[in-house]
């Protein structure tokens, strides 16, 4: 299912939409700082710019292996809880100090380990 906005005074005047390559399914979706964190079923995590007046993705990171991940987030202190129906797992996804780029660091019961997979896509 794709992600979309609507007219807040009429329902039926679409103002963006993700685009059928962009879609999320059930995946839950969490507003913070300005930011909308979108999580799709198969376990892709995008960072958005929270907007009305385009659809702005901002970085984009496979942080699950998808099964089923439908479960609300949880977001404190720069980290954000994601799970599907096999796993849940802690992302840092604070700003890095030095590059400016959005850092992921997963913790689950298996390992811990420091990514940088939250790839920022260009506006071009």
């Amino acid at each position: 299912n794709q992600l979309v906005c609507y007219h807040p005074d009429d329902c039926t005047q679409l103002i963006w939409a993700s685009g059928k390559t962009n879609r999320f399914g059930l995946g839950p979706f969490l507003f913070a700082d300005d930011k909308m964190f979108v999580l799709s079923d198969d376990g892709v995590l995008t960072l958005l710019e929270a907007s009305t007046s385009a659809y702005q993705p901002l970085a984009q990171a496979k942080v699950l292996d998808g099964h089923d991940a439908w479960g609300p987030m949880a977001l404190a202190g720069g980290r954000l809880l994601v799970r599907d129906s096999k796993e849940m797992r802690c992302l840092d996804v604070g700003a890095g100090r030095s590059t400016g780029q959005t850092n992921l660091e997963v913790h689950n019961s298996q390992y811990r380990t420091r990514m940088t997979r939250m790839t920022r896509i260009s506006a071009d």
